[in-house]
């Protein structure tokens, strides 16, 4: 962390620094220090002292609702020719990670084995939001928005998108999705399922309430997924269940094991003897970079 740095943003704004310094504030200090890069988290505590009171003025208010009207449209033409029931997937970003990979992949298998048309809200883009958009009608909020601005946008965008088409189902990927719980059960959408994939007791104490509270079902990868889940927050037990969730190649297990070591050491340019370490997603405290 930048130490300096945080100190020059805190200095910056000192009156709203000290009408935010409270106990949720900074239990979500500490969290985001083992789950977020550095930088990610200066940046974060900028946007929050610098856009939590924001709204939309008339340019934003034209912007959305212009992106609103295409994605509407583009969800009537993906849907016309041969309409199929329409699902709704969430997912918290589209990085080059685990959890985008898998609900992409989850969708492509609904649309090419359930005879269902799935439709994205991506809350945060990232390297592969170009699988979605080539894929599936996709709304992308932006980036740089606060929570507190896109929950604005989705109130915006949701009674607009069940207005014009019936949404039975919504498969809401990653507990970092859990802000848009309320919304969609609030615009009626029947069955709204989450996808856990984090580990529950390295977030605040009982902020898992609301995936608790405003989901129908929870699906957890494993079981020690959802044992750390009830950690956090003490979950209904007919509300949740285990389901193995992966990334797997048609055939990779019958890979040739020699074939395979000698490919990696020559695309990574290291020796014969070279040990090597794997690991996936960012290197953050979580992911035990400190390993």
């Amino acid at each position: 962390m930048d130490y300096l740095k945080l100190i020059q943003i805190l200095t910056k704004y000192p009156l709203r620094v000290f009408k935010n310094l409270n106990r949720e504030n900074i239990t979500k200090y500490k969290h985001a220090i083992r789950t977020e890069h550095p930088g990610q988290i200066l940046r974060n505590i900028e946007r929050y002292l610098t856009n939590k009171h924001t709204v939309f003025n008339a340019s934003q208010e034209v912007d959305v609702t212009d992106r609103i009207d295409q994605f509407i449209s583009s969800i009537k033409e993906h849907n016309q020719q041969d309409p199929k029931p329409i699902i709704l997937f969430v997912s918290h970003e589209a990085t080059l990670t685990g959890a985008p990979l898998i609900i992409q992949k989850v969708a492509g298998h609904f649309r090419d084995y359930h005879e269902v048309c799935p439709v994205f809200i991506l809350l945060k883009g990232g390297k592969i939001q170009d699988l979605f958009v080539d894929e599936f009608p996709t709304y992308q909020l932006h980036d740089k928005h606060s929570e507190y601005e896109k929950i604005g946008e989705l109130r915006k965008l949701l009674p607009i998108l069940t207005g014009n088409f019936s949404i039975e189902n919504a498969f809401v990927n990653s507990a970092e999705s859990r802000y848009i719980l309320p919304l969609l059960k609030k615009v009626k959408i029947p069955k709204v399922i989450s996808l856990v994939h984090e580990m529950g007791n390295l977030y605040p104490k009982k902020s898992w309430r609301i995936i608790n509270r405003y989901s129908d079902h929870i699906i957890f990868p494993c079981e020690f997924v959802r044992q750390k889940a009830n950690e956090n927050t003490t979950f209904h037990p007919s509300l949740a269940s285990v389901r193995g969730q992966g990334l797997l190649k048609p055939g990779i297990f019958e890979a040739n094991f020699s074939a395979s070591r000698t490919f990696v050491r020559r695309e990574l340019g290291i020796p014969e003897d070279a040990v090597i370490v794997l690991s996936c997603g960012t290197p953050i405290a979580r992911k035990g970079i400190d390993l």
